[in-house]
């Protein structure tokens, strides 16, 4: 045995190595966090976008109007009775068509027409008001002379507000037909 009483590798100095450390994570690919966060931010990118365009139409669609509001009451203030009476007859169709369903508005007219119209912007205006002239106006050989041209553009104006605000479809003129049920 050895004088010392140890083992001979003992004696010999240990040569021990460093801890070596795990390298650093890389950054690709992310971290299942890192990818749900991703995946929130585009989904939220696409929201807002989203809601920013339906924002700007509604904006665009709304000094349209405006802008055309302000051009019937010009033919009104002008003088020009029938062809402001046809032009706003126009106008509360094609915005009616915008708010509405096609086979609830296309195709109605003379009172039916009054009748939707005061329904839908919550009013009498139309079919036993200053707005009946629009039923028949646009067919008279002459002009109405004796109408109140300010009263046609407010309830006009207030028509078209209260659409555009309400968004909410009247009750249908005519009710739906039943079909007929199959045989079982």
């Amino acid at each position: 045995m050895n004088p010392q009483g140890q083992h001979p590798s003992m004696q010999q100095t240990l040569q021990l190595e460093d801890i070596h450390l795990p390298p650093a994570p890389g950054l690709w690919p992310p971290a299942p966090g890192w990818w749900l966060l991703a995946v929130l931010l585009l989904a939220s990118a696409w929201l807002v976008g989203k809601k920013m365009r339906k924002y700007f139409q509604r904006r665009r669609h709304l000094q349209e109007t405006r802008r055309t509001l302000r051009h019937l009451k010009q033919l009104l203030d002008n003088g020009n009775t029938k062809e402001a009476i046809t032009e706003i007859n126009i106008f509360l169709r094609n915005t009616a068509l915008t708010h509405f369903p096609d086979e609830d508005v296309a195709s109605l007219t003379g009172n039916d027409w009054l009748a939707f119209l005061d329904r839908s912007g919550n009013t009498d205006a139309f079919s036993s008001g200053v707005g009946k002239v629009l039923a028949e106006g646009p067919y008279l050989p002459a002009p109405p002379e004796a109408f109140d041209r300010d009263g046609l553009y407010h309830a006009v104006e207030q028509w078209v507000e209260t659409v555009q605000k309400n968004q909410r479809h009247p009750a249908p003129l005519y009710p739906a037909k039943q079909q007929p049920r199959g045989r079982s």
